[in-house]
Parts: structure tokens; sequence; C-alpha cells
């Protein structure tokens, strides 16, 4: 008589948590010839010791754009969270909110990270994966990460955070996404609000409507404001988000963290 018994299979790690690496950053700033732009940028990253980890290198990397009237400092957990499963993050302080400044900016810091692989001087010396880039950001930094995403070859996978297309009202010129969104191959997920003010009442859906990528996706947070894609500690953020575009919601948070994680685990690791 044989018996045999099953064994049920571990469960996937929760993208919602944080990752398995111990996490560090350094700022570096660099110049982006091309706009003139001084870029002031957080570089986080998988650490061991003060350095980056060479355990899991070479790692993949992204860069994060930030949203209109924010800065790094709005965004630090959404970043730490992404270099604890594995990433080399690249938050630029953006000094300039026009839609053609801020993608070539973010551009220039992926070749920026591009080149820190290549340069035995940096701490990133061969720690990145230069062939699998991403990008993403919150607000106008979404929808700067659609442009990018239109535009440049090398990404690999983009996630845009309630993107925002903005009003000339405000003196930003709106990106013709009916010209240049079917452009977009890499997967793009765009993770967003349902309608409201500071979404400028999700007009994320008639640019979704045209991005080319094969594999493309749309998720709305139920219940979710324009702040809950922010996760700082920075309270004064928190507070002025809230005044303007509803509460915020830690739960709601860490769902947006756990669909963020698990798009670039499957697209930029190979995670299924």
């Amino acid at each position: 008589l044989v018996s045999s018994s099953t064994v049920p299979a571990a469960p996937a790690p929760d993208p919602g948590v944080p990752g398995p690496y111990s996490t560090d950053s350094h700022t570096i700033t660099t110049t982006n010839s091309e706009t003139g732009d001084s870029l002031e940028t957080v570089i986080h990253y998988p650490a061991s010791s003060s350095a980056v980890d060479p355990a899991g290198a070479p790692y993949p990397a992204i860069v994060f754009a930030h949203g209109f009237m924010a800065s790094p400092s709005s965004y630090p957990g959404n970043a730490e969270h992404l270099a604890s499963w594995g990433y080399v993050v690249a938050v630029p302080d953006l000094p300039d909110d026009d839609t053609e400044a801020r993608q070539s900016d973010a551009r220039h810091l992926l070749s920026y990270l591009i080149e820190a692989n290549g340069d035995p001087a940096s701490p990133l010396h061969g720690m990145v994966n230069t062939g699998r880039l991403g990008i993403t950001g919150h607000s106008l930094g979404g929808l700067t990460t659609m442009v990018v995403a239109a535009r440049d070859p090398r990404i690999r996978a983009a996630l845009a955070l309630d993107p925002t297309n903005p009003d000339p009202i405000i003196g930003i010129d709106p990106w013709d996404y009916a010209a240049e969104a079917g452009n977009a191959t890499a997967p793009l997920l765009v993770l967003g609000a349902p309608s409201q003010l500071c979404n400028s009442n999700a007009n994320y859906n008639p640019m979704y409507d045209h991005v080319g990528s094969a594999h493309r996706a749309k998720v709305v947070v139920a219940d979710a404001s324009h702040c809950d894609f922010m996760v700082t500690d920075n309270a004064l953020h928190i507070y002025g988000c809230s005044l303007l575009c509803g509460s915020y919601d830690e739960a709601r948070a860490t769902l947006i963290q756990r669909y963020a994680t698990a798009w670039f685990n499957y697209y930029l690791r190979g995670q299924a």
C-alpha cells in the first residue's frame, strides 16, 4: 500500500510589505545638458553595510518622477519599498513643471544610471541591470511616465500613478497623447483614483485609451484620494495634500504599493 499526501505550495511573498533587502540612499547632483537643469537626485538601493548589496546585483533600475508642487521628500516610502524588493530607484527633484523639460530630465536620469553602472568610481558600478529599466511617477509625474514610455525605447516597464494631463489654465502645456501615446510599447499600468479635482477628473482615461503597449492595464482604487499615492512620514506634505485632494488612508496606500511592486516584479524581475 502506497500513500501520498499533497504538500500545499508556499504562498507567494506579498509585494505590499517590505521586500527581503535592507535599504539605504545617497544623493547625487547631475546636470541635464539638454535643459540646463541641475538635478539633485536621491538614489535608493538594496543595501549592505551602507553600500549597494552585491548579493543580488545587477538590479533593475527605476526613475521616479514627483508630482506638481511636490518633491522627492513626498515619496521616500515609495522608493524605499521598491528598493527593498531589489531595485535601484532614482528620485530627482525636478525644477521645471514643463512637460517637455520633465520628460527630458527623467530620460537624462536613465542615462545617468547607465553611465554610473559603467563607471568604476561610482557606487553603482556593476550594480544596475541596464537592460531592465523602468519609469514611474505620480500626478504630473505620472504624465511624465507616460511621455517617457512613449518616447524612450530603453523602458521595459512603466507605472503611472494617478497621472494628470495638466490644464493650460495652470500655465503648463498638456501632452498631445493622441499623437504620441500609441508609440508606447513597454508594458504600462495606469493605477488611479476615481475622478476628482486633483486628478483633473480622471483625465487618465482618454490617455490610457491611446496607449499602444501590447500589455496595458488600468486599475482604479475604490475610494482612493490623489494623496494615497504618496508614501511619506512628512506630516506637512500629507496635511497639505489632504486639504486640497482628500483624506490619506494607509490601507489604500499599502494596496497601491502592492499593485505597483507586483507590476515591476513581473516585468523587470520576471517574478510571475
